[in-house]
């Protein structure tokens, strides 16, 4: 796994925030998946984004965030959707370059996600 200093080295805007998706299949731990968000192109994008992943946003006082959303399609090499913590369909997407993901399955859940 990098170390801070090897993933703000990548960074696109060294401003910009970096989260991360500790990913699991079952009980087993598969990877962490890092992002950095583009604030200084898309801030308040960014930001919802942000708090969806630490758990900060709350809709009438109640938390809302990824932690323990699924995903349900992998398509290797080529992308990942899951994510929809508020209606149970999920609609995140992941584009081209995740391939450390290489599980296929239904239950693929994101364990823990920090920023």
């Amino acid at each position: 796994m990098p170390n801070w200093n090897q993933i703000q080295a990548q960074l696109r805007h060294p401003a910009n925030p970096v989260v991360f998706f500790d990913v699991s299949v079952g009980t087993t731990e598969i990877g962490r998946m890092i992002f950095e968000l583009f604030a200084d192109v898309v801030p308040k994008t960014s930001e919802n984004f942000r708090q969806f992943c630490t758990g900060e946003f709350r809709k009438d006082g109640v938390p809302l965030g990824y932690k323990g959303a699924s995903f349900h399609r992998v398509i290797k090499d080529f992308m990942i959707q899951g994510g929809d913590f508020v209606n149970v369909s999920p609609v995140i997407y992941f584009h081209k370059g995740y391939r450390n993901v290489r599980v296929f399955r239904s239950n693929l859940i994101f364990k823990r996600i920090w920023s």
